[in-house]
């Protein structure tokens, strides 16, 4: 049976407390429980042999509050209480007095819904902390080789010299050099053509050593857009011998 009718708040109040002590026999927790503004509701009632729901509605929508099966507490000696919502108070932004006389066993569900909240909280900060993880380690192997280890440890990685240079100090520094890592820079180390070492630099995959300036001035003038970019990135570390050595690439 539906009603529109509005009725006043204490009428209300009056009608809920009858239902709620005729099915569970407990006034105090209803007037406990329930907190409501003293206003012109709509009640919406519906009456079943196990179960008794109020449904109320607050006339500016902005508030429900749902009372669901009461029938299912009768007879079983248990009493309709905060027991079985101890979250409500929380939710409604009750003062901390209004959880004083719940047990620990009262607020299991209170406590599973916090643990839940903070594990999920928990795996979305692991799962971002690995994506970023993963994407800086590719982004320094892919991006940014700013020294012979750098290249070594890039898998599948080549470079190569400008052969202009291969001659004097870098001819003396890649042979006669005693460090293994220098040692295995010159064991795979390809003596190309600049031009062509930096058309090999866009296909990927490739480094190439010579000195900044070849790579800034041949860079933009067969490579660069008309604001003067160039798809090529440059360490920001020198080989120590020659302070203007340095690779080029994208």
């Amino acid at each position: 049976m539906a009603s529109t009718k509005p009725l006043a708040f204490k009428e209300v109040r009056a009608t809920l407390k009858r239902i709620f002590e005729s099915s569970v026999g407990s006034v105090n927790d209803f007037d406990h429980g329930v907190q409501v503004k003293e206003e012109p509701l709509y009640v919406t009632k519906t009456t079943d042999k196990q179960e008794i729901r109020e449904v109320i509605s607050m006339k500016n929508k902005k508030e429900d509050v749902m009372w669901t099966s009461y029938g299912t507490w009768r007879g079983n000696g248990r009493n309709w209480s905060r027991s079985f919502n101890p979250g409500l108070p929380n939710i409604g932004e009750d003062s901390p007095s209004a959880l004083e006389n719940i047990t620990p066993s009262q607020t299991v569900a209170n406590n599973l819904l916090a643990l839940r909240k903070s594990r999920e909280e928990f795996i979305k900060a692991d799962a971002n902390e690995r994506i970023r993880g993963a994407l800086s380690q590719n982004i320094r192997k892919i991006l940014h080789k700013e020294t012979f280890e750098d290249l070594l440890h890039a898998d599948g990685w080549e470079w190569g010299l400008d052969s202009w240079l291969w001659t004097g100090m870098p001819l003396e520094y890649f042979t006669r050099h005693k460090d293994p890592v220098v040692k295995e820079i010159y064991r795979h180390l390809q003596i190309i053509d600049p031009l062509k070492g930096l058309k090999k630099i866009l296909g990927g995959g490739f480094s190439l050593m010579t000195v900044k300036s070849m790579v800034t001035i041949q860079g933009s003038s067969y490579f660069g857009d008309d604001h003067g970019n160039t798809p090529f990135y440059i360490s920001k570390k020198n080989v120590p011998i020659v302070t203007f050595f340095g690779w080029g690439f994208r």
